[in-house]
């Protein structure tokens, strides 16, 4: 037997005054024909939409449709100007109970009047009444449950309706069914307070004293109302007015209580205990895709404390205190973190001696990159590769993220800003948890592991041994991201750790990739002007040329071009020529990756090699810089996590110190001896005239200038 399941080949109706409610949005239907029906909105006539019969009927069986019969007729119109509430289900016990003895009523009537036994007129009910009661007594046995009164049916058998009650609960129950009978005893009574408007505001007056940080009884309260009526009733009897009474206790208390919860708490024991008492409680936000969510935060780590937190302390002594710094001085970072909130794994992590926007840009910018290269060079088990663009990222209020510069580099990046109320962590509990659960777990980690040195004692000098500098304490905050963590079981992800939900997450939602690294360049690059030449530009030492910048040389007057330049990639620029972008290479090849203070180092090793030499070969400059990359691998892992700030004038002061004649080339090709056969061989590269004459690039290598 073959069973299908087909959930579109359902059609449903729908009235010409019902009020359709699809996915939330309400419609009106206008017309229907075999393809489906033709929706207007209420709210906006002018726009209709077509559904189709099996778009429908799936929404239907998914529980997205819901309809309100007749709702907009005029009847029904008039009976939501008086009952808000329809559903019998959602009445009260007490409601339902006299619901349902009105129906008792209404159908014995009913079925004396069929039977001709009643007529609807006051004389005839009250004449019929012990024949009401009869057939209202069969219809509660059958209402009832086993082993319940008549009580439970909902009506008192002592008090039968009057003939008037009666026929309105007929009428309404003929017009609107079961329904119609529901009252609205809630509603009676007298709201006005017992008290006269004068002794109202005496007792208000003092009640209002229960407001105050003294935090005053109730029973205080009471007492001061009674001094005050009875001060002010001895005024009223010598001016021969009428006295006013006192209200009671109980009266006092109500009053007490009905004053503002939140106001209660907030003069009585302070914002922030009014905050914490009042602020939501639920499942928070609903957060379903990695990166939805990222929250950036600083947090300023006073290295003395943390120490003395952990109990290093207690195991050194002056003499090693003082070795390493620790001497009351306390050393202070300032950590700019971003995590995921719906993940929570750490994406970004950001050193810097005081809060500045250039952290917070260069946390941007490492939350959209693979930090697995920083991972490797301090040895982690695990990698560090969570990245992409964030849909939102969320900050408190601090000077670094109202930042112009931070806003700019959001927006270009097309991440909206958002900022919290400030003064309000709770608004960011999840970054606000990461630097609680640092200070909590990672220093005594310190103790046994990466600080294990420390505490050892012996016949060593301690100042012999590694200090606290801020490569160590890079190395250490990576190793306990990536390998602590990122695979500790979180009480937030239900016992699931950082690492797993990641990458389980990504699995199914994916991310949106980082932006190209021409992109990034633009909206990260440092920005600056230079003088265009016919070698083209030249920044840090490194030559950048293209045909365009030669074309514009040899065609304009403007020499003074605005430059975006990374640090951290100087193999290309980008160069602004007129209104336009350009990508413009660095001369030498092999440039793409190489970081600002590497190429720096390699050019102090040459010129330190040889101080008077001038021109240096292309080769010999990549040569040293793959020997000092290979040296010091391990000693860039700080760069990953440092601020890498680059003025116009850090990057001027650099240029004037170390690259005033510094120039790179290939190596002069041998010229033909002149008046003789053959060539020279064993030329001298030492040449001070050969090293300062410039060289004339081949056909083909990439290299411009005027002569091509």
């Amino acid at each position: 037997m073959n069973i299908r399941f087909d959930t579109s080949g359902h059609r449903y109706a729908f009235g010409m005054f019902d009020r359709v409610v699809i996915d939330g949005q309400a419609w009106c239907p206008v017309s229907s024909n075999e393809v489906g029906y033709v929706m207007t909105r209420p709210d906006e006539p002018g726009i209709c939409h077509q559904f189709p019969h099996a778009q429908l009927s799936l929404m239907g069986a998914s529980r997205r449709i819901m309809v309100e019969h007749d709702y907009f007729t005029a009847k029904a119109a008039q009976r939501r100007g008086v009952d808000t509430e329809r559903m019998i289900s959602l009445l009260t016990e007490k409601q339902q109970e006299r619901l349902f003895a009105r129906q008792i009523w209404t159908k014995a009537f009913l079925e004396l009047e069929g039977k001709r036994q009643v007529q609807r007129t006051d004389d005839a009910i009250r004449a019929s009444m012990g024949a009401l009661t009869l057939k209202a007594l069969k219809l509660a046995e059958a209402l009832k449950g086993r082993n319940a009164s008549h009580a439970s049916a909902g009506f008192s058998f002592g008090r039968p309706p009057s003939p008037r009650s009666l026929r309105k609960w007929l009428k309404a129950f003929e017009a609107d069914g079961l329904a119609g009978l529901a009252d609205r005893a809630h509603q009676r009574g007298n709201p006005t307070p017992g008290l006269c408007h004068t002794g109202l505001g005496w007792m208000m007056r003092e009640v209002c004293g229960y407001l105050h940080p003294d935090r005053p009884t109730i029973a205080a309260i009471f007492k001061r109302v009674e001094a005050a009526f009875e001060s002010r009733n001895a005024e009223r009897e010598a001016e021969g007015l009428p006295i006013v009474s006192l209200p009671s206790r109980e009266t006092v208390r109500r009053a007490i209580r009905n004053l503002d919860p939140y106001q209660v708490e907030l003069r009585r024991k302070g914002r922030d205990a009014a905050r914490k008492m009042f602020k939501p409680v639920g499942r928070g936000l609903s957060l379903t895709r990695p990166l939805q969510r990222v929250e950036i935060d600083e947090w300023t780590v006073d290295i003395l404390a943390l120490l003395a937190g952990s109990g290093v302390l207690e195991w050194l002594s002056e003499e090693d205190r003082e070795a390493f710094g620790l001497n009351g001085k306390a050393g202070r970072w300032t950590l700019t973190v971003a995590i995921c909130a719906t993940t929570r794994c750490i994406l970004a992590m950001v050193m810097t001696p005081s809060a500045k926007a250039t952290a917070a840009i260069q946390a941007i910018r490492m939350v959209i990159s693979d930090k697995g290269a920083l991972s490797t060079s301090v040895k982690a088990h695990g990698a560090w590769s969570m990245h992409g663009l964030p849909e939102e990222i969320v900050s408190d209020n601090g000077p670094a993220f109202k930042s112009r510069a931070f806003q700019t580099v959001c927006a270009d990046l097309g991440m909206p800003a958002l900022r919290t109320i400030a003064g309000v962590p709770e608004m960011r509990a999840r970054i606000e948890r990461v630097f609680r659960t640092m200070s909590i777990n990672l220093m005594p980690e310190l103790a046994g592991r990466s600080f294990s040195d420390v505490v050892e004692k012996g016949d060593a000098n301690p100042a012999d041994r590694a200090c606290l500098d801020q490569n160590d304490l890079a190395t250490i905050l990576v190793r306990w991201v990536v390998d602590i963590y990122h695979n500790t079981e979180h009480d937030g992800l239900d016992g699931e750790t950082p690492a797993q939900c990641w990458e389980r997450l990504t699995r199914q939602f994916g991310v949106t990739p980082p932006p190209d690294t021409r992109t990034c360049r633009r909206i990260f690059g440092a920005k600056f002007t230079r003088k265009l030449d016919k070698g083209g530009l030249r920044v840090l030492g490194v030559q950048y040329h293209s045909p365009v910048l030669a074309a514009h040389f040899t065609r304009r007057r403007e020499r003074e071009l605005e430059i975006r330049w990374l640090p951290s990639d100087l193999g290309e620029i980008e160069v602004r020529i007129d209104n336009d972008w350009v990508t413009v290479p660095a001369v030498m090849e092999d440039m793409h990756g190489v970081r600002a203070p590497l190429w720096m180092d390699a050019v102090r090793n040459l010129r330190a090699t040889d101080p008077e030499r001038k021109r240096h070969d292309e080769k010999v400059v990549l040569a040293a810089l793959r020997d000092i990359r290979a040296l010091s691998e391990d000693a860039q892992t700080a760069m990953g996590l440092l601020v890498d700030d680059w003025s116009d004038d850090r990057l001027k002061n650099a240029e004037q110190k170390l690259m005033i004649g510094f120039e790179v080339g290939p190596a002069k090709a041998p010229r033909p001896r002149e008046g003789g056969i053959g060539r020279a061989i064993g030329v001298d590269q030492h040449d001070e005239a050969a090293a300062q004459a410039p060289a004339k690039p081949t056909a083909g290598s990439g290299k411009y200038s005027l002569e091509d």
